[in-house]
């Protein structure tokens, strides 16, 4: 997050992650740039929102728990701090925030689409000074929420490179962590790194999460047969992830 003295920035990095469920909760990434525009905005502007918290905070010590902000109110919030300076939203990777098919046991969960709903309608109310910049990978129900705003498209064979480094260096330290065996084996390391830019699609997560599945694997055998059968998606991985945890 950043203010310079008329723009005040925010921002959030999703991620999908059994460890991190808030970092794909759309009401906690709207909460989160909330809290860092109250910090960075003269508090005369905050003044509203710090007053709906102590009131939160009063009724929690009766009822035992803060009521958290709603997506819907986090936005409208965010609107009314943006009425007298430019504030910027910046939303990375939007595509590990929660989809519609996540099942939650709570019935008023969110998905990215409310978040985008959200998104569409603060920009609405004040599209001179509220400017969001989304990163994403090109998900079905995410390409078509966008395609009245400016986009600029990244192929995999513009990032093709910076992927392929990104991997060398990831598979140098498996490597080296996994002992002088597997250090010098360049015939397995050549395998690994061909099996996973190949199967990358323009992605640094799913080879990322590929080589940490590689870290619990103990022979050469293993992981030549890991590297036959790997997922051809970043969903795919996902279901392969939640299944072992069940």
């Amino acid at each position: 997050m950043s203010s310079e003295e008329n723009h005040t920035v925010a921002y959030f990095y999703c991620i999908r992650d059994t460890k991190q469920p808030k970092k794909a909760d759309p009401e906690e990434i709207l909460r989160a740039i909330l809290k860092q525009l109250v910090i960075l905005l003269p508090s005369h502007l905050s003044a509203p929102i710090k007053a709906k918290y102590e009131t939160e905070r009063k009724d929690g010590k009766t009822h035992g728990s803060i009521r958290r902000l709603r997506l819907e109110e986090c936005a409208n919030f965010i609107v009314g701090l943006a009425t007298d300076r430019p504030v910027s939203i910046v939303i990375d990777a939007l595509d590990e925030c929660r989809d519609s098919k996540y099942k939650s046991s709570e019935s008023g969960h969110t998905d990215r689409l409310d978040l985008l709903d959200r998104i569409d309608e603060m920009i609405a109310a004040n599209p001179s000074n509220i400017k969001v910049f989304l990163s994403s990978r090109d998900d079905g129900d995410i390409r078509p929420r966008l395609v009245n705003y400016p986009n600029i498209v990244i192929s995999a064979s513009q990032n093709g490179p910076d992927i392929l480094r990104f991997i060398k260096e990831r598979v140098d330290r498996l490597l080296k962590k996994k002992g002088r065996l597997w250090r010098n084996d360049e015939r397995l390391k050549e395998d690994i790194i061909n099996a996973l830019n190949q199967r990358a699609g323009g992605m640094f997560r799913l080879p990322a999460l590929q080589i940490d599945y590689l870290y619990s694997l103990e022979t050469r055998q293993s992981v030549l047969k890991r590297l036959s059968t790997l997922p051809e998606t970043l969903r795919e991985l996902h279901n392969e992830i939640y299944q072992q945890i069940l």
